[in-house]
């Protein structure tokens, strides 16, 4: 079980489609949700991650890779609770 979840606020590109990054940024194995969001960003992303290191190589050699994604950051989760309701 991942022990680091983080949350990836993405900005894209001036006038890019969010939905056209969604697709992309749900075919990494590590992302577990992505929303299109309103406000100074875009897109969140939910990622988990085994080491410190594997979530620093999805955001800045996967992540930022994508087509019209202007930028990103990261914001490390220090507790994960998960409800059923």
């Amino acid at each position: 079980m991942p022990n680091i979840f983080a949350y990836v606020f993405i900005n894209l590109e001036f006038d890019q489609e969010d939905k056209d990054i969604i697709s992309p940024l749900l075919q990494i194995e590590q992302v577990v949700e992505a929303h299109r969001i309103l406000g100074v960003y875009d897109i969140i992303v939910l990622i988990s991650a085994d080491t410190p290191k594997e979530l620093k190589d999805i955001t800045i050699s996967v992540i930022r890779k994508i087509n019209h994604v202007k930028s990103t950051i990261t914001m490390i989760s220090l507790d994960h609770h998960i409800t059923n309701n």
